[in-house]
C-alpha cells in the first residue's frame, strides 16, 4: 500500500500578557513592561501580547508499506516512511511564535497490528498498536542562545565590546544561524477498541521518546568581531 499525507494546519497563539501598577520612567525609555518586551530595536524575541496565528501545510509524509497478515481477525503491517520538510522554520522574531512544518527532512519505518479478539452479536473488542521511529536530518536554523554560565533567559542581557562603551542588545548578538540536527524519535501507541453497533469507545497511551537535538553555529567563529562581555557601568565582565 501507499499513502500520502499533506497536512492543512492552523496554528493559533495568545499569550495574554497584563501588567498593572504601571510607573513612568522617562520619555525616552519604555514607560510598561510590554513595551519594553516589544521594542522596536530588538530584531528577535520579542513578546507579542496579541494573537498571533499561522495558517499553512505542515511536512508531507510519503508511506510505503506491505500488509503480510490480513486474516483470521489480525492484521499486522510493516512501512517506510520519506519525511518532506514544507515549513520555514523559527524566525526567531517573536517568542513562542506560531510554527508550521519545519526544514529537516526524515526517514522513518514502523509496524501495526490490529488483533479483533472478541466478536459476540453487535459487540467487538479489538487491540491495535504502531511502533515507529523515524530519524530527522540536520538544516540551517535561526535560534535565540542563552550564555552557558549565566542561565536561562541571559539571551536578553545587555553585552558590550571590548573597546565599546555602548551596550549591545544580547538577544540581537545571541541570535544567530545555527546547523541543528533533531536526530531520531521513537513512538509507540497502543489502545483498546469497543464498538457495539454505531457507538466506538477507545483507550490507550501514547509513549513518545526523542533523541536530544545538536546544535553548532552555522558560521566559522570570528573572535576578533565576538569579543564582547556582560555590560557593566563600572567595567566589562
Amino acid at each position: 500500500f501507499f499513502q500520502v499525507s499533506v497536512p492543512i494546519v492552523h496554528v493559533r497563539h495568545e499569550l495574554k500578557i497584563k501588567e498593572f501598577d504601571k510607573k513612568a520612567l522617562s520619555s525616552s525609555s519604555p514607560n510598561t513592561i510590554l513595551q519594553a518586551l516589544t521594542r522596536d530595536d530588538w530584531n528577535y524575541g520579542k513578546f507579542d501580547p496579541h494573537r498571533m496565528y499561522k495558517d499553512g501545510i505542515d511536512d508531507a509524509l510519503f508511506r510505503l508499506g506491505y500488509s503480510y497478515k490480513n486474516k483470521n481477525r489480525f492484521y499486522g503491517a510493516v512501512y517506510g516512511d520519506i519525511i518532506a520538510p514544507l515549513g520555514d522554520g523559527p524566525s526567531a522574531k517573536y517568542v513562542f511564535e506560531p510554527i508550521i512544518g519545519s526544514v529537516h527532512p526524515g526517514l522513518g519505518l514502523g509496524s501495526s497490528v490490529d488483533w479483533l479478539f472478541y466478536v459476540k452479536k453487535s459487540s467487538r473488542v479489538s487491540v491495535i498498536g504502531d511502533v515507529r521511529y523515524h530519524y530527522r536530518f540536520g538544516a540551517k536554523e535561526l535560534r535565540s542562545l542563552d550564555l552557558k554560565a549565566n542561565g536561562p533567559w541571559s539571551r536578553y542581557l545587555l553585552l558590550v565590546r571590548r573597546k565599546g562603551v555602548r551596550p549591545l542588545d544580547g538577544i540581537n548578538f545571541l541570535t544567530r544561524a545555527v546547523d541543528v540536527l533533531p536526530r531520531g524519535a521513537f513512538q509507540l501507541f497502543g489502545s483498546l477498541h469497543y464498538q457495539h453497533k454505531e457507538v466506538h469507545i477507545e483507550g490507550g497511551y501514547n509513549l513518545y521518546a526523542r533523541a536530544r537535538e545538536a546544535v553548532e553555529f552555522h558560521d566559522s567563529w570570528d573572535q576578533q568581531a565576538e569579543d564582547v562581555g556582560i555590560y557593566s557601568k563600572t567595567s566589562y565582565v
